[in-house]
């Protein structure tokens, strides 16, 4: 069994959660989705600077999502007139930000990659899909060379990272739940 198969049965859950369908359905409000991305920026953000803390190799910085990411916030702040609030954040996103930062404490280098593991093939594997559904350019799902850093990055994956990934699974699942509901 692979690490894929050892994390099936979380991305299945994460798949059926309302805010996944309203993003998949193209029927996401862009306060809702801006809501969303500033969310995912904290924790990207949180994940690269552990990562890089911990000396993650920078060959793969171009699966680092954080610029682009701002890039779809401010597009999203000047075409609807959003704006961002300290009220955004939710309670699972300042809780993934301190689980990350306590395994870059730990020197935990397989946990962090796990993490990238869920959060980047999730992006690259979907993003094609679910850039055209959602409000703004969708820069987030924008990677240059993505079939040369999915392959290098499935040499550093084992099955024993499946844990801390369905771990990081529960996190975007709980996230889900606190910007759209069950």
């Amino acid at each position: 069994m692979d690490l894929k198969a050892l994390t099936q049965e979380s991305r299945e859950i994460l798949g059926r959660k309302r805010l996944m369908l309203m993003i998949m359905s193209g029927s996401i409000e862009p306060a809702i989705y801006y809501r969303y991305l500033v969310n995912q920026f904290q924790n990207y953000r949180a994940l690269e600077l552990c990562l890089d803390m911990c000396g993650f190799d920078k060959g793969y910085s171009g699966v680092y999502r954080t610029t682009r990411i701002l890039r779809d916030i401010w597009e999203l702040e000047q075409k609807f007139g959003l704006t961002y609030n300290a009220d955004h954040l939710t309670k699972s996103t300042i809780e993934y930000c301190s689980h990350v930062e306590q395994l870059a404490r730990v020197g935990d280098i397989d946990g962090l990659i796990a993490h990238l593991y869920v959060r980047q093939f999730a992006d690259m594997y979907h993003g094609p899909r679910v850039a055209s559904r959602v409000p703004g350019s969708a820069a987030i799902y924008d990677f240059d060379y993505k079939e040369t850093l999915k392959t290098e990055l499935r040499t550093v994956l084992s099955n024993d990272m499946a844990a801390e990934s369905n771990l990081c699974f529960d996190y975007a699942i709980r996230l889900s739940d606190e910007l759209a509901g069950h």
